[in-house]
């Protein structure tokens, strides 16, 4: 009866070998909008893998989306917040792309997406962000500003990193 056939329906939105197949045949075959819109779905129904919305960014950056870009790495920061490791896949290119599209234009914005991933992320998985964000003060914005960074990091890092985070510390107030 119905009861079938509705489970079979909402197996089918939930498969993920469907969703791969739709997403590679709106990119190839479809338009813009319809390939937005099918990886808008992909993500509400909460079937997106972090590819997915890695595919999705890199999408709408090649066709010059570049905010909508961002909106989908949001999305992506949203349903995979960590300790889920796509979570820390999705910050990195998320914050390469903003930095490469808008170098120290948007100085405000960009030390704001840091903080919310330094909020976010586990101890043992921020050094990386923390020297991202260090080396971007060091270059568009003030060496006060990139001393707090560093030292922020020495007190936030597990104890087997804070060696090295101080000695870099150190290294930058020489």
């Amino acid at each position: 009866g119905t009861s079938t056939n509705t489970k079979v329906t909402r197996g089918l939105v939930k498969s993920l070998r469907l969703w791969n197949l739709r997403l590679d045949l709106e990119e190839s075959l479809g338009t813009t909008q319809t390939t937005k819109d099918a990886y808008d779905r992909c993500i509400e129904l909460k079937v997106a893998t972090p590819t997915h919305v890695l595919n999705y960014a890199s999408f709408l950056a090649d066709a010059k989306f570049y905010e909508e870009s961002f909106n989908a790495y949001e999305k992506g920061a949203d349903l995979f917040q960590f300790p889920h490791p796509g979570a820390k896949v999705i910050w990195k290119a998320y914050l390469k792309a903003f930095l490469d599209r808008y170098e120290g234009t948007k100085i405000h914005r960009t030390r704001e997406l840091f903080d919310r991933c330094l909020d976010t992320c586990p101890p043992e998985e921020s050094s990386e962000f923390f020297l991202l964000y260090g080396d971007f003060e060091e270059r568009y914005g003030l060496t006060k500003r990139s001393l707090g960074v560093y030292e922020r990091m020495c007190t936030s890092v597990p104890l087997d990193q804070k060696l090295q985070a101080y000695q870099l510390y150190i290294a930058k107030t020489v």
